[in-house]
């Protein structure tokens, strides 16, 4: 089953997620300096997803959001 049409986006599926274990999370900052699109501090400075279907032209900020996590907290999943 295909994922779900991007918002705005018609014709654009969506094929990644992105979520945080926020169990491994420590605050570091990296994922919101990577996708602020997608990622955004909570009040205590950790990440918090805002927009967990990640459309195609944010899929490369995802990657670097989960690769520059030193804790391997952000977490990246097929649709």
């Amino acid at each position: 089953m295909p994922g779900p049409i991007a918002p705005n986006r018609p014709n654009t599926r969506i094929h990644m997620r992105i979520t945080i274990d926020t169990d491994r999370c420590t605050g570091h900052g990296l994922c919101y300096a990577q996708a602020p699109i997608l990622v955004e501090p909570d009040d205590r400075g950790y990440g918090q997803v805002v927009q967990a279907d990640v459309a195609p032209e944010h899929e490369a900020a995802a990657r670097r959001a989960e690769g520059n996590c030193p804790e391997r907290a952000v977490i990246l999943s097929d649709r």
